[in-house]
């Protein structure tokens, strides 16, 4: 596939962590992201996150009239 057709900014979904946990969840990932070449990311917070993504995307992810895809993973414990 080409590299220009993966999004270069991801909607990540942040669970509900103490501050703290929180702060070093985020930075863990937007460190991961940039060494795989993404831009920071956009983070909603988990309880909200989809329905966050569908009230914004058109402001965050601008439609560029093909299909896009959603990849959602779920860590739990």
């Amino acid at each position: 596939p080409n590299s220009d057709a993966r999004p270069k900014k991801l909607v990540i979904g942040e669970p509900a962590l103490p501050k703290t946990w929180k702060e070093n969840y985020r930075q863990n990932i937007r460190t991961v992201l940039n060494e795989l070449g993404y831009e920071p990311p956009i983070f909603f917070h988990e309880a909200f996150a989809v329905y966050q993504y569908y009230k914004y995307a058109e402001k965050l992810i601008p439609g560029n009239g093909k299909q896009q895809n959603v990849l959602i993973i779920d860590f739990a414990t």
